[in-house]
């Protein structure tokens, strides 16, 4: 679950990256993303993927 969004999620940020370019900044670049993945994990597919397996 996680592999996809760290692969999907930069993806994503490369529109903003490319319009501000001082947001592409190694830290900066690599801290958007970062919370943006931890977010969508912790609170949007860790409770679908737990009421998966619990059911």
């Amino acid at each position: 679950m996680i592999w996809p969004l760290t692969m999907l999620v930069p993806l994503l940020w490369l529109l903003l990256f490319a319009l501000l370019p001082a947001l592409d900044t190694w830290g900066i670049r690599h801290g958007l993303v970062a919370a943006t993945i931890v977010p969508l994990v912790t609170y949007l597919f860790m409770p679908l993927v737990a009421s998966w397996m619990f059911r």
